[in-house]
């Protein structure tokens, strides 16, 4: 395998890739399944990688525009025997496809145009001398979405070393929704510092919001944090005020969706309730909304509630969950056993918070 089919070792754990490409084959993490099931699916064809995309087995702009990339190669390695100009109207039929599967989706739509406009420089240059072959054009298509992969991870990277100094020894880091590997190409956006200061020795504790109602909070960020030996605590979404007036938030690290020229962002759907919270417990703890372009400073729920998904109950060990108990102090429990011995001895509230 090459350059970009390695991953990056955190501490003798590996962040899980939500895709990659390997021998001429696409192969996707189905995330609807996690964190249950780790289950890697073969994209066969161009409808499969519509429905994954479709169906959320792959998930966040930059995963999503990869697998587009890839899912244009998927869809055209049956036609390269056509002639170039007909190889070339399949590539924007099959591009045009792949792009209705999540139009809002904004990286998807852009790799495959960029995708296509390499496509057509390419066959354009050589006008003049030797038409390039179907073959031959796929060929340098994989290179192009290889280096939209590739690009990907050096953004990555680079959004961790320019973040993780701000995670110190000991302090509290709380995330919202799922901005980490599993929506990238490795690292992820808002969780890069968190995996880089702990490669690097720093102890520090980090809260994941459930982020209802498909729970990438409870389902992705947890699993993906605590099976790569990070310190996390899984808690409601509604807790998170809880948690800040406790003392054990420093830093608040988020994804951001959208960045106008102007600067204006947008947060992930429940990150501005972060946002409010610090402003009304007047607390010190920086709010950070990260993407791509930029880093830039800135409960009614309980713990088994946010354990499982879908009629199915976790069972996991990397990672815990935090629950406020009738008693002032803050009680922590792993899954299984921990939580029952919690509960009975505790007298945790079970029922609505009102």
């Amino acid at each position: 395998m090459g350059d970009m089919d390695k991953s990056v070792s955190i501490s003798g754990h590996a962040p899980p890739r939500s895709l990659r490409w390997e021998d001429g084959e696409l192969f996707l993490l189905d995330q609807t399944k996690l964190p249950s099931e780790v289950i890697e699916e073969w994209q066969e064809s161009a409808g499969q990688v519509w429905e994954s995309i479709r169906q959320l087995k792959v998930r966040g702009a930059p995963a999503i525009g990869i697998a587009g990339a890839y899912g244009l190669l998927v869809g055209l390695k049956p036609f390269v025997h056509l002639e170039p100009e007909a190889f070339l109207a399949r590539a924007e039929t099959i591009a045009a496809y792949l792009d209705s599967s999540r139009p809002t989706a904004v990286n998807l739509g852009w790799a495959l145009r960029r995708m296509l406009a390499f496509a057509k420089a390419t066959d354009a240059g050589v006008a003049d001398s030797a038409a390039v072959s179907s073959a031959a054009l796929y060929t340098l298509l994989v290179g192009e979405a290889e280096a939209i992969h590739a690009e990907d991870r050096a953004i990555c990277h680079g959004i961790g070393e320019s973040g993780e100094a701000l995670i110190t020894e000991g302090c509290g880091v709380l995330t919202h929704c799922n901005a980490g590997a599993l929506a990238t190409s490795e690292l992820g956006t808002a969780t890069a510092p968190m995996y880089l200061a702990h490669s690097r020795g720093r102890r520090f504790r980090v809260y994941a919001d459930e982020t209802r109602p498909l729970l990438q909070g409870a389902r992705l960020t947890s699993w993906e944090l605590g099976n790569a030996g990070l310190d996390v605590t899984l808690i409601c979404d509604d807790m998170a005020a809880h948690v800040m007036s406790k003392g054990l938030v420093d830093l608040c690290l988020v994804g951001c969706d959208r960045i106008a020229a102007n600067g204006f962002s947008r947060f992930f759907l429940g990150a501005f309730g972060i946002k409010q919270i610090v402003n009304d417990l007047e607390r010190q703890a920086q709010i950070m909304r990260i993407s791509p372009q930029c880093i830039v400073m800135l409960y009614r729920s309980l713990a088994k509630n946010c354990t499982g998904f879908s009629g199915k109950r976790y069972d996991l060990a990397c990672f815990q969950t935090l629950e406020p108990c009738d008693r002032a102090d803050v009680e922590f429990g792993f899954f299984g056993n921990q939580i029952k011995h919690l509960a009975t001895n505790h007298a945790v509230h079970t029922g609505s918070l009102g």
